[in-house]
């Protein structure tokens, strides 16, 4: 089956007119006129072609036939059928395309269509318009949402840099603040300063009482560490101290120096022995290297033993019946002097 383009004239070769005796010979004389070409446009009634030119023979029985556009008019089957006298009959079948379809089938020139339609099963459009809407609807949505988040975080940005001075560049606001931090420092500064200058060592005795409150463990871990700090001074240092003191203006220590240098190793020579203990009054630690001396009177002037407390906070003299003055001095420690001591 061949095709034809629809209202498209074409010229077609029918054929072969063979005799109708034989059965073979070839009819190359027949006068096929209009009237003797009839159509049936896709399983219509046969009627004559709408060409008027008739069929003349090409060769072998074969002749060509004009048809004009109004025989292909009719998409769908199109039969030519052809019956003269002296040969058999001749008939030929063909197919009418649409002309988008026969130039991109045979011709070439064109594409096929492919409808929408055919894949949506129905009316594309408004299948298509009804999900672009949609997709519009929801890219609406979802912009609104957003703009009213980038809304919000830019309402909260602004409460913010509100707050801000009208020239941050200009950092003469910030010196300013800086400037009264500092002052107002050097004040709290200054009068932490003069509280703590009012601490007489006088008062120590009294804050290290306040202290009772601490437990034995700290107590003693702090005592341990200011006492592994503390380098006292040795007596070579004491005795120049005195002498300093001595060479300023003072006669009554002076005399007294000298007699503490005169007996700094003497223990007394008194027939009753005597043993001193000196503590901490914090924890009742025994204190070491304490300079302690024995005098007659209670104004200090007569020196008669001295001596310096052991490990066990302990220092020894020999002294005879009565009572005495004793005096103990080491520096970082503050003593009750003279303590009166009786000996029996």
């Amino acid at each position: 089956m061949q095709w034809l383009k629809q209202s498209t004239a074409a010229i077609v070769r029918i054929g072969p007119f063979v005799d109708d005796t034989d059965g073979k010979t070839a009819e190359t004389g027949l006068t096929i006129s209009q009237a003797d070409i009839r159509l049936s446009k896709n399983g219509g009634n046969f009627a004559q072609t709408a060409d008027s030119g008739g069929a003349t023979h090409d060769e072998n029985g074969w002749y060509l036939i004009t048809l004009h556009t109004d025989d292909t008019d009719t998409l769908g089957r199109l039969d030519i059928a052809i019956s003269e006298t002296g040969a058999l009959p001749v008939w030929r079948e063909y197919m009418v395309l649409p002309a988008v379809v026969y130039n991109s089938l045979v011709a070439g020139s064109d594409y096929l269509q492919v409808d929408a339609v055919q894949v949506e099963g129905s009316d594309a459009t408004d299948q298509i318009n009804a999900q672009c809407d949609t997709a519009i609807s929801d890219a609406s949505l979802a912009t609104a949402a957003a703009v009213s988040t980038v809304d919000t975080v830019v309402d909260a940005i602004k409460t913010k840099t509100d707050n801000l001075p009208a020239d941050p560049a200009d950092d003469s606001d910030i010196d300013s603040q800086l400037a009264a931090i500092a002052a107002y420092l050097d004040t709290e500064i200054a009068a932490i300063l003069a509280d703590t200058n009012e601490l007489q060592t006088d008062d120590v005795p009294g804050l290290i009482a306040a202290l009772n409150d601490l437990s034995a463990a700290q107590v003693n871990a702090e005592m341990d560490t200011a006492l592994s700090d503390y380098d006292p001074p040795t007596k070579a240092e004491l005795d120049t101290a005195v002498t300093t003191i001595r060479g300023a203006d003072s006669d009554t220590l002076k005399t007294l120096s000298d007699q503490i240098d005169g007996i700094s190793s003497e223990a007394g020579a008194g027939a009753i022995t005597y043993t001193h203990t000196i503590t901490s009054s914090v924890d009742s630690s025994p204190i070491s290297q304490v300079d302690v001396w024995v005098t007659s009177d209670a104004a200090g002037n007569t020196v008669i033993a001295s001596g310096e407390t052991d490990g066990d906070g302990e220092v020894t003299f020999y002294l005879d019946e009565g009572t005495y003055y004793l005096w103990s001095q080491r520096p970082g420690y503050n003593f009750t002097n003279p303590t009166t001591i009786t000996v029996s």
